[in-house]
C-alpha cells in the first residue's frame, strides 16, 4: 500500500476544536435581572390585584404599564397618558423604578480574601442516572455524584413610584 502524503497547510480546512466538544450540562444558569423584577410587579398587578373600575355599570379592566423616563415626564407634564395613536389612555396605572440600594441587612462576606463566600456548593442526590433500583445494588454500582456551584446573590431594595389615572378626563386634542 502506498503511503498518502498529508494535505499542505494552505489547502487544509480551518477547524476550531473548541466547537467539537459537546457540553452535556443541561442546567441553565439562574439569574434575576432588574427587568425580571419589573415584570414581577406587572404580573402581580395583572394576576393578583386585577384592578378594575365601574364605568356606566360596566366593569373595565385597568391596564398596568411600565413608564420609561420619557413617558413618566410626559405624564407628569400633561397629567394624562397617550398611546401610539395619540389617544388618551384612562384608566391606567403607570409605574417606574426610582432607586436601587444594596440591602445591608443581609450580611455577606464576599470580600474576605482567606475565605470568600462567592458561591454555595451542593450535591444533587437523585438523578435519572442515580435512581435507586435493586439491580444496581446487587451489581454494586456506585452512585454518580453531581455537584453544583450556585453564586450568592447581591440582595437589593428596589423603590417604585406609581401614578393612577382613573377618571375620564377632558383633555385638549
Amino acid at each position: 500500500m502506498a503511503r498518502q502524503k498529508p494535505v499542505p497547510r494552505s489547502q487544509r480546512k480551518v477547524v476550531n476544536r473548541a466547537f467539537q466538544h459537546k457540553q452535556e450540562d443541561t442546567i441553565q444558569d439562574v439569574s434575576v435581572s432588574l427587568m425580571d423584577m419589573d415584570s414581577a410587579i406587572m404580573f402581580y398587578f395583572e394576576n393578583v390585584i386585577k384592578p378594575s373600575v365601574k364605568d356606566n355599570g360596566e366593569n373595565v379592566k385597568v391596564p398596568t404599564m411600565y413608564a420609561s423616563p420619557e413617558r413618566w415626564k410626559a405624564i407628569k407634564r400633561d397629567g394624562f397618558m397617550r398611546d401610539k395613536k395619540r389617544q388618551v389612555i384612562t384608566p391606567v396605572i403607570a409605574y417606574r423604578r426610582t432607586s436601587i440600594e444594596k440591602d445591608e441587612m443581609i450580611p455577606q462576606d464576599k470580600l474576605d480574601a482567606n475565605n470568600p463566600h462567592l458561591f454555595y456548593t451542593f450535591e444533587k442526590k437523585f438523578t435519572q442516572e442515580n435512581r435507586y433500583d435493586n439491580m444496581s445494588t446487587q451489581i454494586g454500582l456506585l452512585p454518580q455524584r453531581e455537584y453544583y456551584n450556585v453564586a450568592l446573590p447581591d440582595y437589593v431594595t428596589l423603590t417604585y413610584d406609581f401614578i393612577i389615572i382613573s377618571l375620564p378626563m377632558l383633555v385638549p386634542e
